[in-house]
């Protein structure tokens, strides 16, 4: 099946819906408040006001990963083996794994509104309310 597209509808019930068939992937009643898809189109990420992230397969529509943490921007890394969780806090988490891979510590204490790779993945942009942003470098942790 080839993902064209995809939407979210936030009426009632919150939730993520499959374009090309109607398909329901995620129904919550926790609203939104970040969301992420993969390069390939295969994977979205959705953080949720109960401070939970659903990592879902969009084309089987089964969860693959649930990870406990407020988020208020969520990024893929290029490959999408990984996901980057920005609130105040900034982390990357293995999708196929359990674990955090790791946490960075920066200089700002503000919460982290968006999240971007670069194309290779060795650095990710990070911005804040004050626009201002900094530049991490994903192996070390260091910016």
């Amino acid at each position: 099946m080839r993902i064209t597209s995809t939407i979210i509808v936030a009426l009632l019930l919150p939730a993520l819906v499959r374009a090309d068939d109607g398909a329901v992937l995620l129904r919550t009643k926790s609203a939104f408040t970040a969301f992420a898809i993969s390069n390939d189109g295969k994977l979205a990420a959705v953080a949720l006001a109960d401070k939970s992230i659903r990592v879902i397969d969009l084309t089987t529509g089964k969860e693959r990963r649930g990870i406990k943490s407020p988020a208020l921007s969520l990024a893929f890394t290029p490959d999408g083996k990984s996901l980057a969780v920005g609130n105040t806090d900034r982390a990357l988490y293995e999708i196929e794994s359990p674990y955090m891979v790791s946490v960075w510590v920066g200089e700002t204490d503000q919460e982290i509104r968006a999240l971007a790779f670069s194309a290779n993945g060795q650095l990710l942009a990070i911005g804040d309310p004050r626009q201002a942003a900094q530049l991490w470098h994903v192996p070390t942790g260091r910016d």
